[in-house]
């Protein structure tokens, strides 16, 4: 009687901590059984997220780090040196960073981020809030083989290697 009665106890506790985990916020539940990889054709970065971007760090694994700072109506650097930014280079980097859609994903457990130059030789990215929250930070790597079509069809887009450096989203490489 009292063997049954501890078992029933134990299998409710079972039960209803599984319940507790999966009602849980997403990001907790992406701490416990790590984050789905995006799917393919979504975009990476949310847009209405990055328009609270108010700071881009970007750095090479040479050492040379570039810090970009919206100061009022302006974007300047900081780092390497203090001057105004060229606002079509911070154009530039929203519209690159906002068009990013995954065309493929690879698991990363069997491959070497060499072998995407997204170690020595990649560029990392991190985009942040007035409060230094990180709305977005991925590597850069190289070029892939892979050509798409544009949407008319008459030229040949280049893809390239992308890595979150999310630790919940590390394990996955886009293209």
């Amino acid at each position: 009687m009292h063997i049954s009665f501890t078992i029933t106890l134990l299998m409710s506790a079972l039960i209803l901590g599984g319940l507790a985990v999966v009602h849980t916020g997403e990001k907790y539940r992406d701490k416990i059984f790590g984050a789905p990889a995006i799917q393919i054709g979504e975009k990476l970065f949310d847009t209405h997220l990055l328009d609270k971007t108010r700071q881009i760090n970007m750095a090479n694994t040479n050492g040379v780090d570039v810090r970009i700072v919206q100061t009022g109506h302006f974007w300047s650097t900081t780092e390497p040196w203090n001057d105004r930014a060229d606002p079509m280079y911070v154009k530039a980097i929203f519209q690159f960073t906002s068009s990013l859609i995954v065309k493929d994903v690879i698991d990363r457990d069997n491959v070497e981020l060499d072998d995407f130059t997204l170690e020595e030789g990649s560029i990392r990215i991190t985009m942040s809030d007035n409060d230094g929250r990180k709305l977005c930070d991925y590597n850069i790597g190289r070029t892939t083989a892979w050509k798409i079509p544009s949407d008319d069809g008459k030229i040949m887009q280049q893809t390239i290697f992308i890595r979150l450096a999310d630790k919940e989203k590390k394990n996955k490489i886009y293209i």
